[in-house]
């Protein structure tokens, strides 16, 4: 059983400079305003990753808030078409989001419908299930 270390606390302390990274490239003014609000997006995604992947490590925390869960899986499907429309962002001068492509993002709304379950499940049966993948 895992408690906070200093790992975790340099951990958390680079997830909160992601946000502060992307709130500031989301409102910045110059450049490339679409890659800039896609790769705030990015940094985002990736420091709420972070966050929960700490709490999974010590998951003692993660029996304190079960509802946060089994979010992390769901995350890494975002991280493909995020990536893609940044770089597409950066290299097409033109480039827009559209609606057709939403569809970059039907594996992680897949995911999503398979822990919906799960999701709305007790407190109490998701600490059962953090019990049994811990081996607690």
């Amino acid at each position: 059983m895992q408690t906070f270390n200093w790992v975790a606390i340099l951990l958390l302390v680079g997830a909160a400079h992601g946000l502060f990274l992307a709130v500031t490239l989301f409102n910045l003014r110059r450049g490339n305003g679409t890659a800039n609000r896609i790769f705030a997006l990015i940094l985002t995604v990736f420091a709420i990753s972070i966050v929960l992947h700490t709490l999974a490590y010590t998951h003692q925390h993660l029996l304190q808030y079960p509802h946060l869960s089994k979010i992390e899986p769901t995350l890494l499907f975002l991280f493909g078409p995020l990536f893609y429309f940044y770089i597409k962002a950066m290299t097409t001068s033109t480039f827009k989001l559209r609606k057709q492509h939403g569809l970059h993002f039907i594996p992680f709304l897949i995911c999503v419908a398979y822990l919906t379950p799960y999701y709305l499940q007790s407190a109490e049966a998701k600490i059962r299930h953090i019990l049994a993948d811990h081996g607690g």
